[in-house]
């Protein structure tokens, strides 16, 4: 029986929760998976993520999921952050930074040091931004 300080009382098939504790304590990807984490004012960053999207299909890459940011709680952000093994951040900026929700979930993935995640950024920054 496991009994953690907060979620369910694991009383069966504990090698799979403990399996998971073992690869959240060290920052360890869950599984090889792409995720998608953006956020898109007028509806183009979201059309490139799309396209993005199945280019990879296309190439064979599996297990692809894609969020908009300003739709999704930071809390979904944060656990496919754990999950998947390859992050793409794609955003707008607002006021010299990243747009505050994706700048959010950028902050909370940074801040958990997800060190075997594969990160990538791509966006528009205006001139006099500074890229993240």
């Amino acid at each position: 029986m496991l009994c953690p300080l907060h979620g369910p009382i694991w009383t069966e098939d504990l090698s799979f929760i403990i399996d998971k504790y073992d690869k959240w304590s060290r920052y360890l990807p869950e599984e090889k998976a792409v995720v998608i984490l953006y956020n898109s004012v007028y509806g183009n960053t979201e059309t490139v993520v799309d396209h993005f999207a199945l280019e990879l299909g296309i190439r064979g890459v599996k297990n692809i999921k894609a969020y908009d940011v300003s739709k999704t709680d930071v809390s979904y952000c944060i656990a496919e952050c754990f999950r998947a093994s390859h992050l793409v951040f794609a955003g707008t900026t607002y006021n010299n930074n990243l747009f505050p929700k994706d700048g959010k979930s950028h902050y909370r993935h940074e801040e958990s040091e997800c060190a075997e995640s594969k990160d990538c950024y791509f966006g528009k920054w205006k001139l006099g931004s500074s890229k993240r």
